[in-house]
């Protein structure tokens, strides 16, 4: 049966394998970009694929469980390259000479993820500034992402990007394989029963891809996170593919959602460290300055440290 139900996607996939990538934007574009704007592309467009915006509408009318089990999204084990093409196309679209990764790339992997946000319209975020040297960044992403292309090739692309970058390296950022990923999630959840009100945790959620796995298995995602760039990109892969871990549901979720839960719930999931992590996170708390930007992500920081001192520039 689920192979019937993704046939379509494939199907979709082998039409678009030679998608055009656009490599030379219009610099004379114009448009008035509002908050939001993304949103109607991505609803229109998983509304063709997996359904998922779809799912959570009907659950969230319903204020309950819809009969349906959650759609399901058949995670490729490694990147698509054309599809990672594109991705990196639109990240060297930003800096108008040069490549995205340069000593300032995280500045640029940075902004296309805060671009992104505003475009989908996630509380908090307000059209970001363009990097020095980078004006007119913000029309040349318009004219490369193409989120549709991102979405028919599902994987955790931002996490291989950010962990091959200096930024990567330099913060010691390995994030867990998705084969991986996939295996730990093949024996976690029995597939005949239903584990979609389970809660799953990640007290180290880097870009997500542990939570996006699992969400097709559950609809209660938490994680949490030291670093904010991290956190962003947890973000936008829910919003491309986890509709419930950006919007969580409040006849589940409700304390999720209360911005005055939300220090408790952040240092809920990283008491529920393992052994290997536990002292690491036991030298932070959660940042309360920072919090309702990656809400309902939980953003923390190291005990006692200002955000500036960690070389974070927001």
């Amino acid at each position: 049966m689920e192979e019937d139900l993704l046939a379509p996607v494939r199907a979709l996939r082998e039409q678009m394998r030679d998608f055009p990538i656009n490599t030379k934007p219009d610099p004379n574009l114009k448009r008035d970009l509002e908050p939001g704007f993304l949103l109607p592309y991505l609803l229109d467009f998983d509304a063709l694929t997996y359904r998922r915006w779809d799912y959570w509408y009907a659950a969230m009318c319903h204020q309950q469980l819809p009969e349906e089990p959650i759609p399901q999204i058949d995670w490729l084990s490694t990147p698509d390259p054309r599809a990672q093409k594109m991705i990196e196309t639109t990240l060297n679209a930003i800096p108008r000479h040069g490549s995205w990764e340069s000593m300032d790339g995280w500045s640029y992997f940075r902004y296309l993820l805060e671009w992104m946000l505003w475009g989908f319209g996630h509380p908090g975020y307000s059209e970001p500034k363009e990097p020095l040297g980078c004006e007119g960044a913000s029309l040349r992403v318009y004219q490369t992402l193409n989120i549709c292309a991102w979405m028919l090739w599902p994987y955790d692309f931002l996490g291989d990007l950010l962990a091959c970058s200096s930024y990567g390296r330099r913060q010691g950022f390995f994030p867990t394989p998705m084969s991986l990923c996939q295996l730990m999630a093949g024996m976690l959840f029995d597939p005949s029963k239903d584990h979609r009100t389970e809660t799953v945790c990640d007290p180290t959620v880097g870009t997500g891809r542990l939570l996006l796995v699992a969400s097709n298995f559950s609809l209660r995602l938490y994680g949490c996170d030291i670093d904010p760039l991290l956190c962003m990109a947890t973000l936008v892969n829910g919003w491309l593919f986890a509709p419930w871990l950006v919007k969580p549901f409040p006849f589940l979720d409700g304390d999720n959602l209360d911005p005055a839960q939300s220090r408790q719930i952040s240092d809920s999931i990283a008491a529920q460290a393992p052994a290997h992590l536990a002292q690491q996170l036991a030298e932070t708390e959660h940042d309360e300055e920072l919090a309702p930007r990656f809400e309902p992500i939980k953003k923390r920081r190291r005990t006692g440290e200002r955000e500036a001192k960690q070389g974070c520039l927001f």
